[in-house]
């Protein structure tokens, strides 16, 4: 049996810590929200604008090391919902930087931030004209024959759409990451934005598109206590500088959201939420078969060829 004044001690000693502890960690709070608010500078991979339409850009960002890839690395991100800068948030937390540091030329669209002058910007314009366009400048500023296309979120969606309809694009590699394909296994999502639970036309024509607070609210009630873990987990690493930048950097993302304007949202519900058509499209060979090559939920890599490459439309067990 251990020694009472032995317990009592290590109970003094422990409570002494953690008081210690808690004094600090109210210390970082006051220093980083209240005395020094502002967050940290984000987006800071050297780059270059080699392309513009109104206020869609394309950047490049160098590959950083002596040895490069040939191949060209082409990012189309999500449009609306959020700004792409995640994807080169901070030093050491940045995507971008890791492909560049790892000999790759990385391209990127950024759409700018979704406004009204943008109601008219639907899939067809984007899949058919500002697609083909990019490619272009991208093989030209390269000098290379063909592309690694990346598609994150609803970019995948729209990187997939323009397989279908380009099957011999000059597209080497396909990458697709959390990119809804089968939009019929959509959960909650699918259940709140159905045509026949979810007036898109009547929102577009009040607000112009999907407004950014509902944007935000929307993924908040996916995870409702997501909040309140983001706050415990900072709460208890506010001993650690670097754990308080990336809490700044990732809480300003996640709360600022774009809207997803007027046209692009109708033919989304329209013609995916509702009919599933992305995934169902004919080819441009006329074979009646799909030409995306996707993953919903992990990333592929995988060469093109001629012939037609897809995954089940409905993953097995």
């Amino acid at each position: 049996m251990a020694d009472p004044m032995t317990q009592a001690y290590d109970m003094t000693r422990a409570v002494q810590e953690e008081a210690l502890k808690n004094a600090q960690r109210w210390n970082n709070w006051v220093d980083a929200f209240v005395v020094n608010p502002v967050d940290p500078p984000m987006g800071m991979t050297p780059k270059d604008v080699v392309w513009k339409r109104g206020k869609i850009q394309l950047y490049r960002y160098h590959a950083q090391t002596a040895q490069r890839h040939p191949t060209p690395y082409f990012i189309v991100p999500w449009l609306g919902i959020s700004r792409p800068y995640v994807l080169d948030m901070l030093p050491g937390h940045s995507m971008i930087e890791f492909l560049v540091q790892h000999g790759y030329d990385v391209y990127m669209l950024d759409w700018g931030v979704i406004a009204e002058e943008d109601k008219h910007l639907g899939c067809a314009e984007i899949v058919c004209t500002i697609m083909p366009r990019a490619i272009d400048r991208i093989l030209e500023t390269s000098n290379a024959p063909a592309i690694t296309l990346n598609g994150l979120c609803l970019g995948g969606v729209i990187t997939a759409s323009y397989l279908g309809l380009n099957p011999e694009a000059p597209v080497k590699n396909v990458v697709s990451i959390v990119t809804p394909i089968d939009f019929d296994q959509g959960g909650l999502f699918k259940t709140w934005l159905g045509r026949e639970a979810f007036p898109v036309d009547l929102m577009v024509d009040r607000f112009g598109g999907v407004p950014p607070s509902l944007m935000t609210t929307g993924f908040k009630m996916l995870r409702p206590t997501n909040d309140v873990a983001a706050l415990s987990g900072l709460w208890f690493n506010l001993d650690r500088q670097e754990y308080i930048t990336v809490y700044k950097a990732m809480n300003h993302w996640a709360n600022v959201s774009s809207a997803c304007q007027d046209t692009f949202s109708r033919s989304l519900s329209l013609n995916c939420t509702a009919k599933i058509s992305c995934s169902k499209a004919p080819s441009a060979s006329g074979d009646g078969a799909s030409t995306c090559v996707i993953s919903t939920n992990r990333c592929w890599w995988w060469p093109l060829h001629k012939t037609t490459l897809c995954p089940p439309w409905r993953p097995k067990a």
